[in-house]
């Protein structure tokens, strides 16, 4: 049995704000996802008060690196882990959403996770290396303080997936919003934080 998880999705973007489909392109947090970012930091404080977060698992990509620098949680033990990356889009990075055809839409790939969006990842090749995260990096922390995870919406939702697989049917049609946060514990996942709007 993994650790009580926290999972935060990066604050927001300006392709969150205008659309678009960021995927693995790179992007930097706008004003208001800097604020959205260190209202969680105060949330989780709060919650490391009570039992301290122990560690710290982040996707290196810098809308991720710029949320956890925003969040001044501290000296807490920190690792960037490719594996929570967001899922590549393939040509659709950099496009709106809804230059999406609905069968390559999130709620198709993720009821099909086999499908490919042209050029990027399925769900199946996101939760192939979510799995070996958790394998690595969680199932040996069994019983030990708490754990943040700050990664993605799309690869948020896989790790809520692979973290709770009796869940699926439900877990596949939950949107994890920016700077959310979200606890994983006992078989059982609820939002705890949203940022102001």
């Amino acid at each position: 049995m993994p650790p009580v998880i926290y999972l935060l999705r990066h604050g927001l973007t300006d392709a969150n704000r205008n659309g678009v489909i960021a995927g693995t392109f790179e992007s930097k947090l706008l004003p208001e996802g800097m604020e959205q970012s260190r209202q969680a930091g105060v949330f989780l404080k709060k919650i490391s008060k009570i039992k301290k977060i122990g560690r710290i698992f982040c996707s290196p990509m810098i809308r991720t690196r710029e949320t956890l620098k925003a969040l001044k949680l501290g000296k807490i033990p920190t690792q960037f882990d490719d594996r929570l990356r967001e899922f590549n889009c393939g040509i659709y990075e950099g496009r709106p959403d809804s230059a999406i055809p609905e069968r390559l839409s999130r709620a198709n790939v993720f009821a099909h996770p086999n499908r490919v969006r042209t050029g990027g990842e399925c769900v199946n090749d996101i939760r192939r290396r979510v799995r070996s995260f958790i394998g690595e990096k969680l199932s040996p922390l069994s019983s030990s303080a708490p754990v943040l995870i700050i990664s993605h919406g799309g690869a948020g939702s896989v790790i809520l997936w692979e973290l709770l697989p009796r869940l699926t049917a439900e877990i596949i049609k939950v949107e994890i919003r920016n700077a959310e946060v979200w606890k994983i514990e006992g078989g059982k996942y609820e939002r705890v934080f949203e940022p102001d709007k």
